[in-house]
């Protein structure tokens, strides 16, 4: 076990995951187009969450609150794959669009 004036504050550590998570984000979307799908992925993905909560507003019945908080407490847990799954959903959806370009743009980055 280390000494105490060796730990890392928990302050400092949750910085250093989190700026560890971006940085792999970042290695892992390396194009703003990229970046534009992983977006609209992520709120097709939390779409439930959002228009639960706008129809709570709107109607206020309160069972659209329950579920989209519920939806959303289960999907922002830390061991739930949401994060890698739109990961996924963003690079597959752009390797069909290399595809779907056909070959004579294959020497262009999308």
């Amino acid at each position: 076990m280390r000494p105490l004036w060796k730990r890392k504050n928990p302050i400092q550590r949750l910085y250093s995951q989190i700026d560890g998570f971006l940085r792999r984000l970042a290695s892992a979307l390396k194009d703003w187009r990229n970046w534009v799908i992983f977006a609209l992925v992520y709120a097709v993905m939390t779409s439930p969450t959002w228009v639960g909560w706008l129809l709570y507003f709107i109607t206020g019945d309160a069972v659209h609150l329950t579920y989209s908080s519920a939806y959303m407490a289960f999907w922002a847990l830390p061991l739930t794959p949401l994060i890698p799954l739109c990961i996924a959903i963003t690079l597959a959806i752009r390797k069909l669009i290399n595809k779907k370009r056909g070959d004579h743009d294959r020497t262009k980055k999308f």
